[in-house]
């Protein structure tokens, strides 16, 4: 089984934008500096984190790419990208979606431009890039990934969302899923044609109505989020949230085991499940418990 795990890393500062984008969006100027990356775990009084990649049991290729970002203001991006399954390249598509959002955070500016239009250009520049990557490469015709992005300051959140990757909230007192899937069940969930319970199990679950680099333009999903006391953030691909209960998350979660533990718990009861797909995870906390 093959697993890794990523905290952080430098990031030169030679950031180049997409001119094909509208120039308002862009944060940059003679009198801003980029922004550097703190190499911590602990990057504030009260929240941790740590992440989570393995690529299954099933799977050759870990098409999955999952990153945390802090920068030396102790802003905080975490970042899920699941590359399509079953389409050409879908690793190429995941990261690069990783690395561009790496590459814009250095130069986000939160005093010239707001999270959510940040946000939003973001998903925009990196849906173009997937495209012409694309278009430009043999091999890498039709990739696309889910994306998922969540930006912290302090206690509270925004988060963007693309695809059928998670973003679950969880307390001692429930699990509330966050983000909703742009899957073709969950359409017909909407018209009333089939029940949640057997969307579950439908031949059709994992087909995506909405990924990143498929379409011309791209619109990610927005919701705002905030810690409260003693919970949790899981930011996770599908190769968990269909192997794993939300009852089985929460009590693990309160478990006595480190945070680190716990996230590689979460993993190997993923692929004790079956493990048909690759697992990313990232697990934020405001918790005191060691990481």
């Amino acid at each position: 089984m093959a697993r890794t795990m990523r905290v952080m890393s430098a990031l030169p500062h030679d950031v180049a934008y997409s001119a094909d984008l509208p120039q308002p969006y862009l944060s940059v100027g003679a009198d801003i500096g980029a922004y550097t990356f703190l190499n911590l775990k602990e990057v504030m009084e009260e929240m941790k984190f740590v992440v989570e990649t393995d690529v299954g049991l099933k799977r050759t290729v870990n098409e999955d790419r999952v990153d945390v970002f802090v920068r030396d203001d102790h802003r905080i991006l975490a970042v899920v990208a699941d590359g399509m399954g079953g389409h050409n390249a879908g690793d190429v598509a995941s990261e690069l979606a990783i690395s561009e959002f790496k590459k814009y955070f250095t130069t986000y500016n939160p005093t010239v431009i707001k999270a959510k239009d940040w946000l939003t250009y973001t998903f925009q520049s990196i849906n173009q890039s997937i495209a012409r990557h694309s278009a430009m490469n043999a091999g890498c015709e039709g990739m696309g990934t889910t994306l998922i992005a969540g930006l912290f300051e302090k206690q509270k959140g925004i988060v963007a969302h693309v695809g059928d990757s998670r973003v679950y909230q969880i307390t001692k007192e429930k699990v509330n899923q966050i983000t909703r899937d742009h899957s073709y069940v969950n359409v017909l969930i909407d018209s009333g044609e089939i029940s949640e319970e057997q969307a579950k199990t439908h031949p059709k679950k994992n087909v995506l109505m909405k990924a990143v680099g498929t379409e011309p333009t791209i619109q990610p999903d927005f919701y705002e989020v905030e810690f409260v006391p003693n919970s949790y953030f899981l930011f996770c691909s599908d190769g968990l949230s269909n192997k794993l209960t939300e009852d089985f998350m929460q009590s693990l979660l309160y478990s006595d085991k480190t945070l680190q533990e716990k996230a590689s718990q979460l993993v190997k009861e993923a692929n004790q499940s079956g493990g048909e797909d690759n697992i990313s995870l990232v697990l934020l906390s405001n918790n005191e418990e060691e990481v």
